[in-house]
């Protein structure tokens, strides 16, 4: 019942984003196998575009806009779950919109409601300009200084990295606390 709140009220901006990213993709060729599951829509990429979509150790990215993921092929236990993470954090930029949105409301009622469906997605773009202002060097490329610096991506890659007992932090607490 908590996830059907938190995903059909405050995330609706981040659902509908999802859905219509992971549709685009469908719909241009570049991804097929869609699912919906939970309220996140997912497609896997195609293999000519797993075969671009790479990092430079040449792991296939999976990506997330909003709730909607596209995976490669095979995706590890560690990329599904650093990619539910970014759900999370969706959620939560969702919610806070609904806060502030509903304050903007107070006062302009088509404010207000433009603030809670702009949340989500796009108010992770300061946290790209911020991270490429503070580490874009000569040796840096700009897709290591905007996206992978960024915060939010490193509390992903950190809250999934596994520890000592093979489990991440993100497991841990799901395990102690669901």
């Amino acid at each position: 019942m908590r996830e059907i709140l938190i995903r059909c009220t405050g995330a609706l901006p981040s659902v509908l984003l999802g859905h219509l990213w992971v549709l685009l993709t469908l719909c241009c060729g570049l991804s097929y196998r869609p699912s919906w599951r939970r309220f996140v829509a997912s497609a896997t990429w195609r293999p000519w575009v797993e075969a671009r979509w790479r990092s430079a150790r040449g792991n296939p990215y999976a990506t997330t806009i909003g709730h909607g993921t596209i995976y490669p092929e095979r995706p590890s236990d560690t990329q599904i779950e650093h990619e539910e993470f970014h759900l999370l954090q969706y959620e939560d930029l969702c919610f806070a919109g609904v806060f502030v949105g509903g304050i903007a409301a107070l006062f302009d009622g088509p404010v207000g409601l433009g603030v809670w469906l702009s949340s989500g997605a796009p108010w992770l773009l300061p946290s790209f300009l911020t991270s490429t202002i503070r580490y874009k060097t000569r040796r840096n490329t700009f897709e290591a200084a905007s996206y992978r610096l960024a915060v939010f991506e490193i509390a992903a890659y950190s809250a999934t990295k596994k520890h000592i007992d093979g489990r991440s932090w993100l497991r841990v607490f799901r395990e102690s606390y669901a």
